[in-house]
């Protein structure tokens, strides 16, 4: 059986689907551009790979193209009767995100997490100041994050996703201690990973250190494309930096 690097079971027609649809969801999950291109050659490979569907609906949507995205995870809902009930799930809480039903979404990802947590794509819809968690209206969700992301953890050894997600929340609720070595063990797993970089950047602006957090995102940020989604972000995480450190011309320069 065809798996994905989770080793979840997948419901495909060939190896170089399955390849392609693990090369998108990398590089959405570092931030990294090209997501859409490799979603496409998973779906040319099987153009009734229902979850490949999933995929290139979160991509859209991260493109701010709602009724695309939206239309996509339709057409993953009209192929779910020939995948596993894993998929199944996992497709109905991506279509529940996409459509806007936050609250059924965490819902039936809180019981999802449970059998199956190292279904990854469910899972990251939860985490992040924009996830299920973050809009869910809770006034402790860096809380909820660690608690959802700890009850997991025993499932997923090193993995520099996980490693990522699971050091930005420590971080965000003050551990350092636990947050950055994570997020120091996901850049060395893959250090073009703009999610780590970003995370890192805050652990810097957390720990009062904006020196080094500045020296860190000079550094890191010639290996990212200009174009990428994050490029901008990163700069202005610089600039603060410069102005923490009294230097408001350099931070307007940048």
């Amino acid at each position: 059986m065809i798996t994905d690097r989770f080793d979840q079971p997948l419901t495909v027609a060939s190896e170089a689907a399955a390849e392609a649809y693990v090369q998108a969801l990398d590089l959405s999950f570092a931030s990294e551009p090209g997501a859409a291109e490799r979603i496409d050659a998973a779906l040319a490979a099987d153009p009734d790979f229902a979850l490949a569907y999933c995929v290139q609906s979160r991509t859209l949507l991260l493109e701010g193209r709602t009724a695309e995205a939206r239309a996509a995870v339709e057409r993953a809902r009209s192929l779910a009767g020939a995948t596993t009930p894993r998929e199944q799930a996992h497709l109905e809480i991506v279509a529940r995100a996409t459509a806007g039903d936050g609250p059924g979404a965490l819902a039936l990802l809180e019981a999802h997490a449970d059998a199956h947590p190292r279904d990854a794509l469910p899972l990251s819809l939860a985490l992040g100041v924009y996830g299920l968690l973050g809009f869910g209206g809770f006034v402790d969700f860096p809380e909820r994050q660690v608690a959802l992301l700890e009850r997991v953890a025993p499932h997923w050894g090193e993995d520099w996703w996980f490693d990522t997600f699971l050091g930005w929340a420590y971080v965000e609720v003050g551990d350092l201690a636990r947050g950055i070595p994570l997020l120091d063990r996901a850049l060395a797993a893959r250090p073009t990973n703009a999610n780590a970089a970003h995370a890192r950047a805050h652990g810097y602006y957390e720990a009062g250190a904006p020196a080094e957090g500045d020296a860190f995102i000079a550094g890191w940020l010639p290996c990212y494309d200009r174009s990428a989604v994050l490029h901008c972000h990163l700069c202005w995480h610089r600039a603060l930096f410069a102005l923490q450190m009294g230097e408001p011309e350099r931070a307007m320069d940048i």
